[in-house]
């Protein structure tokens, strides 16, 4: 954090989440500044109400949104549509924020639109300051969060909203204000992006470095020979192409059940969540266990030590390496059991089903309904590329090796990313309400400090 000079006097603002202002600062409600208005939806089933012209904002809306102003929505209104319901059209430079699902979604209004029941809009009094206000809201976005109410899912109440109160410096200040957190934030999320695409490139990285080594192997001088498959190409010549069903012993995958009983304690439950993108089978916060009786029915879905659990639906393809954590555990009806043969490593076939090259065969060979599925009898022939057993061993400890390199880097990067979101946040929070001067150079050091997450209301 840069060393940002302090006001030269502050007073108590009676907020107790906000503290201390510039004595020459004022505090000011929402309902003071702006006119705040709700949404509603038209009926769905009314055909004449949808795809018109006019722009009708959602939570989703707001929270796809990679900038602060919303140019456009995914939907959009007729003028039937905006008629038969109760919202409003806002004009550009409106705030939009979301009051449910969730709580603290914002932006500009880049055009003239109306809202769902999920937003409100803030209509500012003229010659206010959106990106002031925006910036000012954001940074109460915990609050708000925190003032939510309701069970079944939570809402900001409409007054609870207008009631809520934020610094507001005098007008020319404000303009000081977003111009200084227009550019410094600019420079963070431009930062935050370059970092997330080192992260896709690595990825990528790691995705071709395992593709290529469970199809081609590790010795680039190695003689190749043709696959005999036109998408694979070449392999090492010594290396063998066999049907998924020649490499193990069970290929299981049970019916589904119905009205099973779940109990507190039991055999172990192993679910598609399980399964991590590393090919390992993690506890989830919560265990589910089923009784004995149950595990009993399905006895060739048990697991055993070094057999792969797959998932054959939904998501296709996640695969997991059973460890002596969860010898004797089931799985639910979305997995299948493999249970490789002796002359098979499961430690190289965990890689083999990570890699590109499978991931496209199952994507070719699925059932393409609504939810896609692979069947034992289209996974039987998909054709696996197959080393030797000690050459197995040895791709497969490479592939720990240099993953782990690659994902430890990628976490490093990701826990940057969060440092710099974490710094945004409070440098927000910092100018908004006072805690640095920013209307001219760096002077004297201040430490910028997260707020209290409480509020009090006028």
């Amino acid at each position: 954090m840069k060393n940002y000079r302090r006001y030269p006097e502050y007073k108590d603002s009676g907020i107790e989440w906000l503290g201390e202002i510039p004595a020459h600062w004022e505090i000011v409600s929402v309902k003071r500044f702006a006119e705040i208005v709700n949404g509603a939806t038209p009926r769905s089933s009314e055909s004449e109400y949808w795809n018109g012209n006019i722009a009708w904002a959602t939570p989703d809306d707001l929270g796809q949104l990679r900038s602060r102003v919303l140019k456009d929505t995914s939907r959009h209104i007729t003028k039937a549509g905006y008629a038969s319901c109760g919202t409003t059209l806002i004009p550009p430079g409106s705030l939009i924020i979301s009051t449910r699902a969730p709580i603290g979604h914002l932006a500009i209004a880049g055009r003239e639109l109306c809202i769902n029941q999920g937003c409100r809009g803030l209509i500012l009094n003229e010659h206010d300051s959106s990106e002031y206000r925006y910036y000012s809201i954001l940074a109460v976005k915990p609050i708000l969060q925190s003032l939510g109410e309701g069970s079944t899912f939570r809402e900001l109440p409409r007054d609870t909203l207008a009631n809520v109160v934020l610094s507001n410096p005098p007008q020319k200040e404000r303009k000081a204000i977003a111009d200084f957190l227009d550019r410094e934030t600019a420079k963070i999320d431009a930062l935050v992006e370059k970092k997330e695409r080192l992260i896709e490139l690595l990825k990528e990285k790691r995705t071709a470095l395992i593709s290529h080594a469970v199809t081609k192997g590790l010795d680039p001088n190695v003689p190749m020979k043709d696959s005999g498959i036109e998408w694979l190409g070449q392999i090492p010549a010594h290396w063998e192409v066999k049907p998924f069903k020649q490499l193990f012993v069970v290929i299981y995958r049970y019916p589904t059940y119905y009205n099973i009983q779940y109990v507190t304690e039991g055999i172990p439950e192993i679910r598609g969540e399980a399964l991590t993108e590393n090919g390992d089978i993690i506890s989830l916060e919560y265990e589910r266990y089923i009784s004995c009786e149950t595990d009993a029915r399905y006895p060739r879905t048990k697991l055993q030590l070094g057999d792969l659990v797959m998932s054959v639906r939904g998501t296709m393809g996640k695969i997991g390496l059973v460890d002596q954590r969860y010898v004797g555990a089931n799985i639910t009806a979305n997995l299948m059991r493999l249970s490789p043969k002796k002359d098979v490593s499961s430690l190289f076939l965990r890689w083999f089903f990570l890699s590109e090259y499978f991931n496209q065969l199952l994507n070719n060979v699925s059932s393409q309904t609504t939810i896609k599925t692979i069947t034992v009898p289209q996974l039987s022939q998909i054709p696996v590329t197959l080393p030797p057993q000690d050459e197995q061993r040895t791709i497969a400890a490479f592939l720990d090796r240099e993953t782990a390199r690659i994902d430890a880097l990628i976490e490093k990067i990701r826990k940057s990313i969060d440092l710099l979101r974490e710094y945004r946040t409070a440098l927000i929070s910092a100018a908004v309400t006072g805690e640095i001067d920013v209307r001219g150079g760096i002077e004297q050091e201040t430490k910028v400090t997260k707020r209290s997450k409480r509020t009090l209301l006028l």
